[in-house]
């Protein structure tokens, strides 16, 4: 992850557009199909969200 990534908390994600929640899902590491899957902005949204608390430390 990069510099960027680490240092944002919850509250940023939240503020994303669906486009900036792609592009972090993609900087976690969440496969590509598993992002195509979630098209709903707040599924994308939590799906990103669990993956940064469960790689925040």
């Amino acid at each position: 992850m990069t510099t960027t990534v680490e240092k944002m908390n919850a509250a940023d994600i939240r503020a994303k557009s669906k486009e900036e929640l792609v592009e972090l899902a993609t900087a976690f590491g969440i496969e590509d199909e598993t992002i195509q899957n979630l098209s709903r902005r707040e599924d994308l949204l939590s799906k990103v969200l669990q993956t940064f608390q469960l790689n925040s430390f």
